[in-house]
């Protein structure tokens, strides 16, 4: 099988265990044929639904849409988003009416690492100051450590080091985060498809990393580090230790997650600076494949009510997370 073609594998977002963690922190989910809805709650007493990296099989059909049609009417729903869908999955929702959506929780260009290489072949296509991170931040003396499921008391305690940590990223780089218990929760309900690194120095956590694994691929999902010690390197070594415990269990490819679209890093919202242009640069040095979805595209159930909510979203009336 050619390496791109492997990213048609099922996502972890369309899996029991994603239900699993979606209802751990309080959203329903539904399964239409074999596509995993999320129901998001909105003011009201209504919701959105959620579909991330759809999976296209033979039942997506007519039929399939109906069914969607026919829970939405259920549930108050005000539209249906699909999130990274494949060419085929867009061609069926072209025909639709899907219209493109004008904001997207998943990243729509990513960076992969092919794992099928050796770690020196994966090392030599990094680029020179990428290698040369790395290598710094092993002379300096870093432990990472791993922590899963399977040691709850001993997760908790490295949740709240993580989140100490993340809270000072987010405010520092101006994104959100969720609470603690979201983290936790994640962990847990994930079991062994999950798993935090934490970078120590000087007997102390400044920097970590969240990674779901998954059918082929390792997902790089949430990361922190603190302004302390940044010269040590910490989140490189983080990344690395990541990538050959990925290689290590015979996983196939490394997803970062998200980057700045490289043609273009102004986002679709009014031209403005892209989000994840920050955390660009550093993904890069990486080396790996440059991947671009299609955009996420939208259907609306209720025009008018969405056009009341994605007002008081704008004003401020609407809290971001109930989009997140």
């Amino acid at each position: 099988m050619d390496f791109l073609q492997k990213l048609s594998i099922k996502a972890i977002q369309q899996s029991d265990i994603w239900k699993n963690f979606q209802q751990s922190i309080g959203r329903e989910c539904f399964w239409v044929d074999e596509i995993l809805i999320t129901k998001i709650p909105l003011p009201f007493n209504y919701c959105w639904f959620l579909v991330s990296k759809p999976f296209l099989t033979q039942k997506n059909n007519d039929s399939f849409w109906q069914k969607i049609i026919d829970l939405a009417k259920t549930q108050r729903t005000v539209y249906i988003r699909f999130e990274n869908p494949s060419e085929k999955i867009t061609d069926f929702l072209k025909n639709l009416k899907f219209q493109t959506a004008k904001k997207s929780y998943l990243p729509e260009t990513t960076l992969i690492l092919d794992l099928t290489q050796t770690e020196e072949e994966i090392l030599k296509q990094m680029k020179p100051k990428g290698r040369y991170n790395i290598k710094l931040a092993q002379k300096k003396g870093l432990t990472i450590e791993n922590f899963n499921y399977q040691d709850e008391k001993k997760l908790k305690s490295a949740i709240a080091n993580f989140h100490q940590i993340l809270k000072e990223t987010a405010s520092r780089d101006k994104f959100f985060s969720h609470d603690q218990d979201y983290y936790l929760k994640m962990l847990l309900a994930l079991k062994n498809h999950a798993k935090l690194y934490l970078a120590k120095y000087e007997n102390k956590y400044i920097a970590g990393i969240i990674t779901t694994q998954f059918q082929n691929t390792v997902i790089y999902y949430y990361g922190a580090s603190s302004s302390q010690h940044r010269a040590v390197m910490a989140p490189y070594l983080l990344q690395w230790t990541a990538i050959q415990a990925a290689k290590k269990n015979g996983f196939e490819i490394y997803d970062f997650l998200g980057i700045a679209p490289t043609s273009n890093y102004h986002s679709r919202e009014s031209g403005k600076k892209h989000p994840l242009q920050s955390v660009t640069d550093f993904k890069l040095k990486f080396g790996g494949i440059i991947i671009s979805y299609p955009e996420s595209k939208e259907y609306i159930f209720k025009p008018f009510l969405n056009k009341i909510i994605q007002l008081l979203r704008v004003f401020g009336a609407i809290r971001n997370q109930v989009f997140r």
